[in-house]
């Protein structure tokens, strides 16, 4: 798909929260759009996967207070420059010096400005506010927005929303009209992407909380360049995890953390036929400490989810949500639909090309690529030591 391509840059804009049936068309008509699979529900999860090519059971990137462990791939430490931009704050909220995404990534956040000035080869990856609340025009925060619209109709979250991706639009273009200005757009690969999508009434819920549901999962990747044609992809996917070693591959650059990038190099193998999700939250209420996990596979149609926490786990949180968080009163005039998908035990939706054990297998194939890559980490160090006190040669 990209194997004829040559490029100095790397720019990559992960619009937050943008599901697949929202993309904007003037977006996906400007490349080589692909239906994605999200590496998790949960910006610092799926960023982390898009970031080192791997899966939550490898970077075990789970909450904002997780950081890629240096054993793993991190594009960001690439031998060229490399920038990482959060301006979801800029546009959003506040500008800040600090950003719970780049101590996630284990860097430091720039300015958006850097776009303007920075030297290549560089890869730059750019958080940008996508469809993340508030939706719409509303004046304030996601929570504040959400305790404002109360039990509105799906309707108005929906076109508030679109509003938002419409918005964030607006920005992505101004700046790839900066890399236009400077003259590299004809070395300069642009990927448009989102971390995850978002939920507006189905199953009862808004925004990205568990569990794990298909318009949270589904979401765009578009590769532009002046040499790409324009193409809509459905029937296979991409994964978050295929875009590290796909960017490093056009690149030339080498990912030399012990665990490797299980995700695949588009320049060289072809898209796969599906990709699996993971979410995990640990969450204190008054009610104790609870912890919820889901695992999932999906094809380009559909897929399976499977809670990994038991109910004595998933039925507090949920209620807890019902009477807390800001969407509350919408939850609470779903209150059936709601309480249904955090009570399943397991869950189809739409038309997966699977069976549920052939879903388990996928995710089980996902574990177990962790799972020895960090034995045969620890067998290596145990051997390094051995050799360092003179056991072994």
């Amino acid at each position: 798909m990209l194997q004829d391509l040559d490029v100095d840059n790397v720019f990559i804009y992960i619009a937050d929260a943008v599901r697949w049936d929202f993309v904007p068309d003037s977006i996906m008509n400007n490349g080589i759009g692909v239906k994605t699979i999200a590496g998790g529900i949960h910006s610092p999860t799926s960023i982390a996967s898009i970031a080192s090519g791997t899966y939550l059971p490898q970077h075990n990137v789970a909450q904002f207070t997780d950081a890629l462990p240096n054993d793993v791939p991190n594009l960001l430490d690439a031998s060229l420059s490399t920038a990482f931009i959060n301006s979801i704050n800029d546009v959003r909220f506040e500008p800040s010096e600090h950003s719970l995404i780049a101590n996630t990534l284990n860097t430091s956040v720039q300015s958006p400005d850097i776009l303007s000035s920075i030297e290549p080869s560089f890869f730059i990856l750019e958080r940008g506010p996508g469809g993340h609340a508030p939706y719409g025009d509303f004046n304030g925060d996601g929570w504040e927005y959400f305790e404002a619209r109360g039990a509105s109709p799906r309707e108005q979250f929906a076109s508030e929303y679109r509003r938002a991706v419409e918005k964030d639009k607006q920005w992505f273009e101004k700046r790839v009209e900066t890399l236009e200005e400077r003259g590299l757009l004809d070395d300069t690969l642009v990927i448009y992407t989102s971390d995850h999508g978002e939920l507006l009434g189905e199953a009862g819920m808004l925004g990205h909380s568990p569990p794990i549901h298909p318009r949270h999962v589904y979401v765009p990747t578009v590769f532009m360049h002046p040499e790409i044609g324009q193409k809509t992809i459905t029937n296979r996917v991409l994964r978050h995890m295929d875009l590290a070693p796909t960017i490093a591959s056009l690149l030339e650059i080498e990912l030399t953390s012990p665990i490797k990038p299980i995700g695949r190099d588009l320049t060289k193998e072809s898209l796969a036929d599906h990709g699996e999700s993971f979410h995990t939250m640990k969450k204190s209420t008054p009610l104790g400490e609870y912890e919820v996990s889901y695992e999932s596979s999906w094809s380009s149609n559909g897929g399976h989810v499977f809670p990994k926490s038991s109910r004595k786990h998933r039925v507090p949180l949920a209620l807890y949500q019902l009477a807390r968080v800001p969407w509350r009163k919408h939850a609470q005039q779903n209150v059936r639909q709601y309480l249904q998908s955090h009570l399943q035990n397991s869950r189809v939706h739409w038309a997966p090309e699977m069976s549920p054990q052939e879903a388990k297998q996928n995710i089980d194939n996902v574990k177990k690529k962790g799972a020895t890559q960090n034995r045969r980490q620890a067998e290596d160090v145990a051997k390094e030591s051995l050799r360092n006190l003179g056991y072994i040669e």
